[in-house]
């Protein structure tokens, strides 16, 4: 009977009273790969934690009597990650209505795409606006792209002093709502000490510059312009996240308040490792701006590359 598929429209009565049905438990990547589906089948998604019905043409899960936005228009965009979660169909492009804005963001919504496994994540990507890219990144130095993939790679010219160069980008006024940071596909160059590559979260109002030039201060001066992230006016804290590749902190997991959590505003400005698979719990939301650099001493870095996701 389990492998039997009904095909005629019938009342269906399977036990009584005292037991349950159960669903077939699949992942999302063994429910892909079904074959030959009717209208109408179901699963219980154990990534998602969901149950899901096919339409013929997708799969959707079942709100459970809620409603809710689909986030397939800026008219009925997602208010939240979980809304998201439980009415999103496959990964891909939604509407988020973050409470301050409505955007359209790339959804990792059952957790296989941001390293850490966990499900309702949004990537950063150059939809969300034009990034900038430093004048000392090479050409093969793409910065934020469409796919997400960010890439940097420094060279030691025109503008860092002698056989020093930095290559940076990120979003000069652009914000993203955002309580955590994940990161994915980190490249697996190495990254000595004197070829650093680092990620950098800001707090709204935060204008970050792009304007470097050799020995300005600020923007890692005579050596490594553009490595560093560069604001109009240095805030206070100077940033709530710093990673960089040639650290092995790691950041606290679980944390039950900002003294204890990612966030460099309350816990002494402690600086963490990039690692893939984990979150930066910064304990709080708030609008954030990031940059992505690389220093490089004494010739061109190996490129470095790595995705960003985030979410509230």
């Amino acid at each position: 009977m389990a492998n039997t598929k009904i095909t005629n429209p019938e009342l269906f009565n399977l036990g009584d009273s005292n037991s349950a049905t159960q669903l077939p438990v699949m992942t999302t990547t063994q429910r892909d790969a079904m074959t030959g589906l009717s209208v109408g089948e179901m699963i219980f998604n154990s990534i998602t934690d969901k149950v899901e019905y096919w339409d013929g043409t997708k799969w959707y899960a079942i709100s459970y009597g809620v409603a809710g936005n689909d986030g397939l228009t800026a008219a009925t965009a997602f208010i939240s990650y979980d809304e998201a979660v439980l009415n999103g169909t496959t990964n891909g492009l939604y509407y988020l209505n973050d409470g301050t804005r409505t955007r359209q963001y790339y959804f990792d919504l059952d957790g296989t795409e941001n390293g850490t496994g966990t499900v309702g994540w949004t990537r950063i990507d150059s939809s969300i606006a034009t990034p900038y890219l430093g004048q000392e990144c090479t050409s093969s130095a793409a910065g934020i792209t469409a796919n997400g993939l960010i890439t940097v790679q420094a060279q030691t010219s025109p503008l860092g002093g002698g056989s020093w160069g930095g290559c940076g980008t990120g979003f000069n006024s652009t914000y993203i709502k955002a309580r955590k940071f994940a990161l994915s596909n980190i490249s697996s160059n190495s990254s000595p000490s004197y070829k650093t590559s680092y990620f950098a979260a800001y707090n709204s109002p935060t204008v970050l510059r792009s304007d470097w030039y050799g020995n300005q201060a600020g923007n890692g001066g005579y050596y490594y312009p553009g490595a560093y992230p560069f604001p109009v006016t240095v805030p206070s804290p100077p940033w709530v996240l710093y990673n960089y590749t040639s650290n092995t902190t790691q950041p606290p997991a679980n944390p039950t308040s900002l003294a204890n959590s990612a966030n460099a505003e309350y816990n002494g400005q402690v600086r963490y490792g990039m690692f893939s698979g984990t979150a930066y719990d910064l304990f709080d939301t708030q609008d954030r701006i990031i940059h992505v650099g690389q220093s490089t001493y004494p010739s061109t870095a190996a490129t470095f590359s790595m995705k960003i996701w985030f979410k509230f």
